[in-house]
């Protein structure tokens, strides 16, 4: 988790941005008191899961309606494009943390052909089944 963090934090500032892991109680990455992005964490049948959420150019309005990852005090969320005041698409942003996450990570990151991506899906399933046996 420290290490998305870490990739997300390297994200922001490549786009000029001072961003922090969150204190006490915050989870995710923050701008100041703005919750830039989120990460999550699942366990099911032994197996760890990580996702992050990075906003770059979501309509924040939808925030106004939930209580965004338990921020019950100040529920103030942000994206990349409202912080630099321009339009920042997934496909800016993605590229950006992609080559964080490969730095932070000390990896290559390659991009999986069809067949290794059917070959994954077939492992996943036939590892299922195992469990269910």
């Amino acid at each position: 988790v420290s290490s998305l963090e870490e990739a997300l934090i390297e994200t922001a500032a490549t786009f000029g941005l001072q961003a922090r892991a969150g204190d006490d109680g915050e989870t995710g990455v923050w701008v100041e008191d703005r919750k830039l992005a989120a990460i999550g964490v699942s366990v099911k049948r032994w197996v760890t899961s990580h996702g992050i959420a990075l906003n770059s150019n979501v309509d924040l309005n939808y925030f106004n309606m939930i209580v965004p990852c338990g921020l019950h005090a100040h529920p103030r969320v942000t994206s990349l494009s409202k912080e630099l005041t321009r339009d920042v698409d997934v496909s800016e942003a993605a590229p950006v943390f992609i080559s964080s996450l490969a730095s932070t990570m000390r990896c290559d990151i390659v991009k999986a052909s069809e067949t290794d991506k059917h070959e994954m899906q077939r492992i996943a399933q036939l590892a299922d089944a195992d469990l269910h046996s």
